[in-house]
């Protein structure tokens, strides 16, 4: 080879080293994937890049962790057939969420950490947690919705304080409480739906940085049902995307979230289709202009991320 080639070699080499390398954002929007239909799924899939994840997420729902007519108890049994149904590879590290959302985890929100009952309720959560990893030991656990969502001053002193769910906490691998918006900005304000954004994600952000785990709260595109003028209604998507934009930017003594995991039922998603004011104006009314929506609101999400 001459030397002419080699010399040109040499310099397209050097001007690739000093290319930016495009890194994935730390931030990421998990999607699991059967709560969204073909468009929106496709959609998630094509922006891996930006930070929208839909593999490895796996939802463990209370009836596939409680006795038929015990919610109080989880049953191993049925605990185990979740489990070889669903991770049929021992060795699999996909990220679970045990949505156990009776018996124990309200007595965990109730009752102070020096009450008899909180530590039996403590007690049955990391006795879960074991029969899972007995089974299944390279999964990723964690607990819908602790530490607790809180909009006022007393719920915020009575179930979440300094400490509280320190022991579980530490047990588990990822922090998942939940940011679903209660109340709409027509109802309280965007700003006091951003205090209460801080609110609840100040004790996650305390317990994450304690403990070293990964923070990803649960949020959704619907306002919860404690609404009395909106439950259920289907928020801007501008609104929606400037809400997961604050809690990519939100830290709390230099700790953020990782990420936020974005929800959605599989039964009721299409009622109440007209959005909040209706400013959706009749153009999402089945399933296939719902998945349209969903891309939409992707879409705005991954413009305020980026």
């Amino acid at each position: 080879m001459s030397v002419f080639p080699i010399y040109l070699l040499n310099i397209v080499l050097a001007l690739f080293c000093y290319l930016p390398v495009q890194e994935s954002p730390s931030f990421k929007v998990y999607c699991y994937p059967s709560r969204f239909d073909t468009k929106s799924e496709e959609y998630f899939r094509n922006n891996r890049n930006n930070g929208f994840v839909t593999d490895k997420i796996q939802i463990m729902t209370q009836g596939s962790i409680v006795y038929t007519d015990d919610k109080s108890n989880f049953d191993p049994a049925r605990v185990r057939r979740f489990l070889l149904k669903n991770f049929p590879d021992p060795d699999n590290t996909s990220m679970v969420l045990l949505d156990w959302e009776a018996g124990p985890y309200d007595d965990l929100k109730n009752f102070p950490a020096t009450d008899s009952r909180f530590k039996a309720a403590e007690n049955k959560l990391i006795a879960l947690l074991n029969e899972v990893r007995q089974h299944r030991p390279n999964l990723k656990l964690a607990f819908y919705g602790i530490p607790f969502r809180a909009w006022y001053d007393w719920q915020k002193q009575k179930y979440n304080p300094s400490g509280k769910y320190d022991r579980l906490l530490s047990e588990i691998d990822w922090i998942a409480p939940s940011l679903y918006i209660l109340f709409a900005d027509e109802e309280v304000g965007h700003a006091r739906n951003l205090q209460y954004l801080r609110d609840n994600l100040d004790p996650a952000l305390v317990y994450g940085k304690k403990h070293n785990k990964p923070v990803i709260p649960y949020v959704w595109h619907r306002i919860h049902a404690a609404s009395d003028d909106y439950p259920h209604d289907i928020i801007q998507k501008e609104v929606f995307a400037k809400y997961i934009r604050y809690v990519s930017a939100y830290s709390h003594s230099g700790y953020k979230a990782s990420g936020v995991y974005w929800w959605d039922n599989q039964g009721g998603r299409l009622d109440d289709l007209s959005g909040i004011d209706n400013h959706l104006k009749g153009t999402v009314y089945d399933a296939a202009t719902y998945d349209a929506m969903i891309v939409d609101f992707a879409a705005a999400v991954k413009k305020e991320l980026h």
